[in-house]
């Protein structure tokens, strides 16, 4: 855990995006459903939600690691923002781009799950 997004807030950029890996429980499960479900967008059990800021000429494989069968979202800085959500950088020794995305998920899960972009889609 990288300490609860001990760092200041600081701002970014518009048009910062970040990736969060999707584990194949919230791949789309309904007919028609194309994005993944909302709680894939919620704290993780250990602290907030967990992302990687994706700086341009970045490999999204790279994030993919040791983590088979996931899948990979982007969301933009304006989707966290217009969920009332806040990212806060908290590297970690594996990922120099982790960050947080702190508030409260009740409402928003649903807003960043519509919002969600494939980087890389689930198999099949």
């Amino acid at each position: 855990m990288s300490g609860g997004g001990t760092e200041p807030q600081r701002r970014y950029a518009a048009g910062t995006v970040v990736w969060r890996r999707i584990p194949p429980w919230h791949f789309p499960k309904k007919q028609g459903q194309t994005r993944p479900n909302s709680p894939a967008f919620d704290d993780d059990p250990d602290g907030p939600m967990s992302v990687s800021i994706a700086p341009p000429g970045r490999d999204p494989a790279e994030l993919l690691v040791g983590h088979d069968g996931f899948a990979l979202v982007e969301l933009s800085i304006e989707d966290l923002q217009a969920a009332g959500q806040t990212l806060v950088p908290a590297p970690t020794a594996e990922d120099p781009h982790h960050a947080e995305v702190i508030g409260d998920k009740a409402k928003a899960k649903r807003t960043l799950a519509k919002a969600a972009r494939w980087v890389v889609p689930p198999p099949g």
